[in-house]
C-alpha cells in the first residue's frame, strides 16, 4: 500500500509515541483549545459566542491533532467482524453470569 508523506509521518509519530501517550496528548491539546473558548466566552465580547471552529488555533495544535487522529486511523486493526465477535462473546458471558446467579439463588 502506497502512503502519502503525511501518512508516513503520522505512522512514525504514532509508533514512536505509543497509543496511550497519543491519547493523552490529544486530550491535552483539545482541553487547551476548550480552555481558550471558555476564556473568550467569559470575556464578554459584545454578544459574540466563540466555538472551537471560530477560536484562533496555533499551527502546531492543528497539526498535532491531525497527525494523532490520522495515526489512530491508520493503526486501527479493528474490523467489523472482530467487533461482532467481541459482542457475541460478551453476550454469551452475560448469559452465563445470569444463569450462575439464578442457580445460586435457587
Amino acid at each position: 500500500m502506497q502512503l502519502m508523506e503525511n501518512e508516513k509521518q503520522a505512522i512514525k509519530f504514532f509508533d514512536k509515541v505509543g497509543k496511550e501517550r497519543a491519547l493523552k496528548l490529544l486530550d491535552m491539546v483539545c482541553h487547551r483549545i476548550e480552555r481558550k473558548v471558555r476564556k473568550a466566552n467569559t470575556g464578554g465580547r459584545g454578544g459574540f459566542y466563540f466555538t472551537i471552529d471560530t477560536i484562533k488555533r496555533s499551527d502546531w495544535e492543528t497539526r498535532l491533532i491531525y497527525i494523532i487522529k490520522l495515526g489512530f486511523m491508520l493503526n486501527n486493526t479493528d474490523t467489523p467482524r472482530a467487533a461482532k465477535e467481541r459482542n457475541l462473546a460478551r453476550r454469551a458471558q452475560r448469559k452465563l453470569d445470569i444463569e450462575a446467579r439464578n442457580n445460586q439463588a435457587a
